[in-house]
């Protein structure tokens, strides 16, 4: 199980988890200004309302790097049944790479890389 970490705990108490997920994705590894009040801020315009509450209530006047908590959000879409594939291209890795994170993180999909297929591709054999 891969806990939640700090730097998102504030925002998953404020806002729904498909939120966060949406948030990281478009912002991960950016340096965010935070003002000290979210009401009618540009943050709240770009990000919303739940999400700008959040970050204000926790780094308030201060800046904050978004993380990409990779391991994180490997474990999310996996238990939502998205294949290996679509999960590597949302965390910008390779299928290896993601299968030996989430494997790392307790996620075990398979023990050989080369048994899983997806099910979309017929096989060829």
């Amino acid at each position: 199980m891969v806990p939640v970490p700090e730097s998102l705990a504030c925002l998953l108490d404020e806002v729904d988890e498909d939120v966060v997920l949406a948030f990281i994705e478009g912002t991960q590894g950016q340096r965010i200004s935070v003002p000290k009040k979210s009401e009618g801020s540009r943050l709240a315009a770009v990000y919303g309302e739940g999400i700008a509450r959040a970050l204000c209530r926790a780094w308030g006047g201060d800046k904050y790097v978004v993380p990409s908590c990779r391991a994180w959000r490997a474990r999310k879409y996996a238990d939502r049944g998205l294949p290996v594939s679509d999960i590597a291209a949302r965390l910008g890795l390779t299928r290896g790479g993601t299968y030996d994170l989430l494997n790392r993180s307790g996620t075990q999909l398979c023990q050989n890389r080369r048994s899983w297929q997806d099910d979309r591709q017929i096989s060829l054999f």
